[in-house]
């Protein structure tokens, strides 16, 4: 389906598509050199973790701009995603476009676009998978906003459902709603919360980070997400799975730390590694 955005959102590209830092500032952590193709790079991971999709690698001319300015890439061995993004109403329009050749329902780019109206200096995010019938595109915003302006965005869009006041409960400790998250999952249009909560104890880890709650109009998952910052890649030794995982990102990148360690919790626990090759974004650990 073929997706009408506002007027607006086709203004003339600015020389810098970004928004971010300078080329001198934007290299990440690792052995990334300045002059290296970073679409490459994933490319090169993606074929040790399950491969890349023809889909994914057809977008690797609309995606190199983005690249530049921001890349994370997220790892489980089962296979790849990366992140990009940047600032703007015409990071906004590609990202969406991205999205929706890349399967992104129309309802969740719709969600993506109401809110970066509403939040219009928001850094904005596109996921993707490698992974072959992977997931469907998320679209992300770090709105940094009051708790209770990113609580009636989703009410004027849902009304006062139960999910929605079981978000309000999970956070009424929180002032400060930090991103939104936009996805569909088995045919049904979800949202993901951010907001900085304590973090269940794991060992050498910081007591404090991002908590990702997910709903939809309907439901309120019990599923969740905890985002470890720093977190040492050695850790993950322990488990047999993921020893190798580290072994290569140290071989390849010369990465020993992970930007985060995500934890999903719910009917089974899972994990992921974020590291942020290009433009890593500093979380502000005030804002609660």
């Amino acid at each position: 389906m073929a997706i009408s955005f506002p007027s607006h959102f086709y203004a003339r590209r600015r020389h810098c598509p970004c928004g971010y830092a300078s080329r001198a500032e934007r290299v990440g952590r690792g052995s990334l050199l300045a002059n290296q193709d970073i679409f490459e790079e994933f490319a090169s991971l993606a074929n040790s973790f399950g491969g890349i999709s023809e889909c994914l690698h057809s977008m690797k001319n609309a995606l190199r701009p983005w690249l530049q300015g921001y890349a994370e890439w997220v790892i489980r061995p089962q296979g790849m995603e990366m992140i990009t993004g940047g600032r703007g109403e015409n990071c906004a329009r590609a990202l969406a476009e991205i999205a929706e050749r890349s399967g992104a329902s129309a309802d969740s780019i719709e969600w993506f676009i109401n809110c970066h109206r509403s939040f219009p200096d928001s850094q904005l995010g596109l996921k993707l998978s490698a992974i072959p019938g992977g997931p469907l595109p998320s679209l992300y915003l770090r709105i940094k906003a009051s708790l209770g302006a990113g609580m009636e965005f989703l009410k004027a869009r849902w009304g006062r459902t139960s999910a929605i006041l079981c978000l309000k409960e999970r956070l009424a400790a929180n002032q400060v709603f930090y991103g939104m998250g936009f996805f569909e999952r088995a045919g049904e249009s979800m949202v993901k919360t951010y907001t900085l909560q304590a973090l269940p104890p794991r060992r050498r880890t910081a007591s404090k980070g991002f908590v990702s709650y997910r709903l939809s109009s309907s439901d309120f998952s019990e599923e969740r997400k905890y985002y470890y910052p720093d977190y040492e890649l050695q850790d993950l030794d322990e488990d047999p799975q993921w020893k190798p995982v580290s072994r290569l990102i140290w071989r390849e990148l010369g990465i020993r730390k992970a930007s985060h360690l995500g934890v999903i919790v719910g009917e089974h626990e899972s994990k992921q590694v974020y590291l942020e090759r290009v433009g890593a974004i500093a979380t502000d650990f005030s804002a609660v």
